[in-house]
């Protein structure tokens, strides 16, 4: 069997049917990667079951990464939105008004969060530190 017959990807090879029978496009063979022989379906549930144990051992580790990814990507889509703002492409705006742009969103959300954070205090009855009801 030759590889380019079936488009089989570099670094991987058809080989002996795994345990868990993960047949490879109906060839009665399973997808195997070169480095280790190991089937390709297989090693990709491994993966998912290892990174699913990682996470029930560290969730504040998961969480903090997760938090970092909003938080870049939520910086991204600022500057994007500015850039939409100012009829703009995103590379054409000057990095000192896009600064000024991006902090001028985060002072926003943060006064939005404190408005929501007083409302929950509110809607609870708790007093807050201020001497505010």
């Amino acid at each position: 069997m030759d590889n380019m017959e079936h488009d089989i990807p570099d670094g991987k090879y058809l080989g002996k049917l795994c345990k868990r029978g993960h047949d490879w496009n109906g060839t009665g063979k399973s997808l195997r990667i070169t480095e280790n022989c190991t089937c390709v379906v297989c090693a990709r549930v491994a993966g998912k079951d290892q990174s699913r144990i990682q996470r029930k051992k560290h969730p504040a580790a998961v969480g903090a990464a997760l938090k970092r990814s909003r938080n870049k990507s939520r910086d991204d889509l600022a500057d994007s939105f500015v850039a939409t703002c100012l009829v703009m492409k995103v590379a054409d705006v000057p990095p000192e008004l896009m600064a000024l742009k991006r902090s001028q969103l985060m002072l926003h959300r943060s006064i939005a969060e404190r408005k929501r954070n007083d409302k929950a205090r509110d809607d609870s009855g708790e007093r807050s530190f201020d001497g505010r009801e």
